[in-house]
This record gives structure tokens, sequence and C-alpha cells, in this order.
């Protein structure tokens, strides 16, 4: 889930790039470039979410949704260190499936 800062709402999304330095979305709103958006990213049904903030870097239109992309602002050490770990998880199973 993820929310711009200041408004009241948080909607649903699909995560289609992540790294530790930024990540990149699907979303059925437009972002502005430069705008702030709290992002509450769940890897794992069930598992806890990563929450951080992110500065929306670019903004692609696709078909009747957006692909958002940002750089990571600010994110506080424990999560920063859950985003590791999961990444990390998540590059070992791509090798193992190449």
């Amino acid at each position: 889930m993820f929310q711009v800062l200041g408004a009241p709402v948080f909607s649903e999304g699909l995560t289609i790039d992540v790294s530790k330095k930024g990540i990149a979305f699907v979303s059925d709103r437009c972002y502005k470039k430069g705008s702030l958006v709290l992002l509450d990213v769940d890897f794992e049904e069930g598992g806890d979410s990563i929450r951080f903030l992110l500065g929306v870097a670019w903004v692609k239109k696709k078909s009747n949704l957006f692909q958002v992309g940002g750089e990571l602002v600010a994110i506080d050490r424990e999560h920063r260190e859950r985003l590791k770990e999961q990444i990390d998880r998540m590059l070992k199973v791509q090798k193992r499936r190449t």
C-alpha cells in the first residue's frame, strides 16, 4: 500500500522492481515527479511490511495504469535491514531459477 504525503487515503499497488535504493510500482493514480509517497510494502503475504518514504523520479503511462519509480528518501534502520534481507532472499530465488 502507498500514500501520497498529505493525502488521507492509502492505495493498493503492485511492486514491479525493487532495489536497496529505490522501487517501482504500478498504480491507477498518476504521481507528479518530485512528490513524496509513503510506501508500506508487503513482500510476503502475512509478513511484516516495510515502510519508507519515496521521492518520485519518473512516471510512465501504460494503458489505464501508471508505472511509478523513485528513490528511497527516508527509511529507519530496522526497515532498511528488512528490505536488504528481502532483496537478498529474492536474489537467491532468482539464481536458483536460472
